[in-house]
């Protein structure tokens, strides 16, 4: 297997300071502290001047090339290794050549496999529980497995040995080592698994169960189509069962097992069975140390980027393809060493009675069940990428592999085969076969345009969008329960990341409030609720394509700088104002545009009444004003956007704000920019540095002599300051989309000042 390994020292990222964008992902920038810890100027720049010219000579963050590869992050690293090795190996033979080689690496290893075989039945016959010699399905190789993550140096050095005993389900749970480690892990409740009472539990799960399922006719049919899908997972051999109370009893004795409610959630438009661990505590009464990181649904869309560093920018003639693949009963074949608390409990709608069910398997819904699941794709994952040169990676249980288009579906056969020898195989009715054009998390990513243009587009699926649009109805219809909003708010938050901006992320936080409600039955439509379905409803539908270029030849960044000033008991108590830098093109020189604005006493009235201060919601309305007063500059553009107030800063980088009249001029400004479709990027200057500050002090004279200074005076002038008008702060989702696709014209005019 060392042999066969393709990384080499060459394909490590250089570390480097992250620019601002997040990690792994396309055109997305950090928050929270990382505001103020990842600045493309740092905090000591306190001249304007020299704030200027060294904003001058700044490039996007989306195309420095840093995004992706974090110094501080030794799973981001090796990711980036790994893939770079396989683009690498990829690029570097003709397509004769590559599919010689892939069929000579998947022969070797499973050569390897057959060899091991004896080994991993002797571990299984030898050490591991009964519970686990017993599974009808499939045996983990776990033989195969370590000899992996030996030869390839991987960091879960404990994989094997979960493998051949089980993983934790509750309690303390032992680090992975497969990404970062939490410093300061918590329980949320402050419980610890051994002291739950856990014969009290049983006997009230046993009795409510029972209670819940016969109160109504839609819960007998809920119930019935549960208790369905349980015996379909029986048939399957993922479970054993049904057993009664007395049975349990039995088999665990009083007070050493635990159960778990089984209910249904509705996913494309068929049932599928969850298990409840939030109520019975168990999650409470877990610590995992592990900072799972999830795979991006642009992945396909960097990989690209990728291919395209290592064919060449600018060269034409290749293209890409890519396929999913789907692990079969996921969570199921995860073996645990204690099944006695995996054990679930439905009502059997013949008996009428709660009947359980011992799983061998993980529950789809605990901690335990996420963290040492995803260690066994984060295994097998880097084995694809090191051993067999794939560029493939995983979000949970799917799988996506990206290949050139010559290699055509070897690429998905090898990673098919690779995990049929570890015991962990696809499912074949949820197998996309490689395609230009194909769905990754909801995701669409094309490149038919790739071999022509250099160009992907990335954009959300009619067929998503039809599914979240009939979840938001029958939330209107039926009503929101906290589990059902978890849900819906996941989904629409992971659906409008691939916009641009944070449009909408507003309007989610009446869904994310509900979602953390501790009454589970809860289903009352607030008006606040409705309000912000319907106006993600609306959204969702006109969400626009994004069109990435491989090709690396940006434009250079449109720069602003924006503030506001409030001092109540001044004649002018409310200004703003904002400074915009178009960069030199060709024969085309720099454009400068400038504006001082005093802000209405309607404005004002506008913001939520009774505080002495409003200049966090004046410094949003004038970041907002630039790309109102003059939309042209931005359409299509990337933009470096400077403010001197970190609350601002984030709220538009985060796409909401919990006071009600900021988080409305927050939406605003990505309504706006569903029309522009600007990549703006925001960074906090000091107010020292910040020329802005000059129109919102009433000082044009000074900014016109600062202009002057750094050459750029010839090329200003003035142009009036158009304010996000008031029925887009509001307005019916409808409107406010009319008018922020609609945009077109610039409505600035000019006001050329002679000096």
């Amino acid at each position: 297997m060392r042999i066969l390994d393709i990384l080499q020292a060459r394909d490590w990222p250089e570390p480097s300071q992250s620019v601002g964008m997040s990690e792994g992902t396309f055109g997305v920038q950090d928050g929270g502290d990382a505001l103020l810890r990842k600045q493309l100027i740092p905090n000591w720049v306190v001249s304007m001047r020299t704030h200027m010219i060294v904003a001058a000579g700044l490039a996007h963050p989306m195309h420095t090339g840093h995004w992706g590869a974090h110094s501080d992050s030794r799973y981001s690293r090796r990711m980036e290794a790994e893939l770079n090795a396989a683009v690498r190996h990829t690029t570097s033979m003709d397509p004769v050549q590559y599919a010689a080689d892939l069929q000579f690496r998947v022969a070797t290893i499973n050569e390897i496999s057959i060899l091991l075989l004896p080994d991993s039945r002797k571990i299984r016959e030898e050490v591991s529980p009964m519970h686990i010699r017993c599974t009808p399905f499939d045996h983990a190789h776990v033989a195969l497995f370590a000899a992996g993550v030996e030869a390839l140096g991987l960091p879960d050095v404990h994989v094997k040995h979960r493998l051949a005993l089980g993983s934790p389900v509750a309690g303390d749970l032992a680090p992975t080592h497969s990404w970062e480690e939490s410093k300061e892990p918590s329980r949320p409740m402050g419980l610890d698994f051994d002291d739950l009472p856990h014969e009290q539990w049983n006997a009230f799960l046993h009795e409510d169960i029972a209670r819940r399922a016969q109160r109504s006719a839609e819960s007998r049919e809920t119930a019935a189509a549960v208790w369905e899908r349980t015996i379909e997972e029986l048939d399957k051999g993922l479970c054993d069962g049904p057993w009664s109370l007395e049975d349990m009893n039995a088999m665990y004795g009083k007070g050493q097992w635990r159960a778990l409610r089984r209910f249904g959630v509705i996913q494309k438009e068929s049932l599928r069975a969850c298990d409840d661990a939030a109520e019975n505590c168990v999650n409470d009464a877990s610590i995992s140390r592990d900072k799972m990181r999830c795979e991006k649904a642009d992945f396909p869309a960097r990989q690209a980027d990728r291919f395209a560093r290592y064919m060449g920018r600018g060269s034409r003639g290749w293209s890409l393809v890519h396929g999913t693949e789907d692990l079969e009963s996921a969570y199921r074949r995860v073996t645990t060493m204690a099944p006695g608390y995996t054990v679930v409990g439905a009502w059997d709608p013949e008996r009428k009675e709660t009947r359980y069910f011992t799983l061998t398997g993980f529950n789809f819904g605990s901690i335990a069940a996420v963290t040492y699941f995803n260690a066994i794709p984060s295994v097998s994952a880097s084995m694809a990428r090191r051993l067999l040169g794939l560029v493939c990676s995983n979000f949970y249980d799917d799988f996506n592999v990206v290949s050139l288009e010559s290699a055509g579906l070897a690429p998905q056969d090898a990673l098919g085969s690779l995990h049929r020898m570890l015991g962990f195989p696809f499912s074949p009715k949820k197998r996309v076969p490689a395609a230009h054009v194909n769905t990754f998390c909801g995701v669409v990513t094309d490149f038919s345009r790739l071999a022509t243009e250099g160009v992907v587009e990335v954009y959300v699926s009619d067929a998503r969008k039809e599914a979240l649009d009939l979840a938001i109805v029958a939330a209107l219809d039926l009503g929101l329960t906290p589990g059902s909003a978890a849900s819906l708010g996941g989904k629409l938050g992971f659906t409008l990341t691939w916009t641009f901006g944070r449009f909408g992320k507003a309007a989610l936080q009446p869904i994310l409030v509900r979602s953390q409600a501790k009454d589970h039955s809860l289903r009352h439509i607030t008006p606040g609720l409705e309000r912000a379905m319907r106006f993600l409803r609306a959204a969702v539908a006109v969400l626009p394509r994004r069109e990435i270029s491989v090709d690396r030849a940006p434009r250079p960044p449109v720069l602003v700088w924006s503030d506001a000033m409030y001092e109540r008991t001044a004649a002018v108590p409310a200004r703003g104002g904002f400074l915009i830098v178009v960069p030199a093109e060709g024969d085309v020189p720099e454009r400068v545009y400038m504006s001082q604005h005093d802000t209405p006493r309607e404005v004002l009235r506008k913001f939520v009444p009774g505080k002495k201060q409003y200049i966090g919601q004046l410094e949003l309305l004038y970041a907002v004003a630039p790309y109102t007063s003059c939309p042209d500059l931005f359409r299509g553009r990337q933009v470096i956007h400077f403010i001197d107030n970190t609350s601002a800063c984030a709220a538009l980088v985060k796409g909401y704000s919990r006071a009600i009249d900021s988080g409305l001029i927050v939406n605003a400004f990505h309504a706006y920019n569903l029309g522009l479709r600007a990549d703006v990027f925001f960074e906090y200057v000091r107010s020292a540095a910040n020329p802005a500050d000059m129109p919102s002090r009433d000082a044009m004279g000074e900014l016109w002599d600062l202009l002057g200074s750094v050459g750029l005076a010839q090329h200003a002038r003035e142009v009036r300051t158009f304010l996000p008008s008031f029925d887009t702060w509001d307005a019916p989702a409808d409107q406010l989309l009319e008018k922020a696709m609609g945009f077109s014209g610039n409505r600035s005019r000019s006001k050329k000042r002679k000096r």
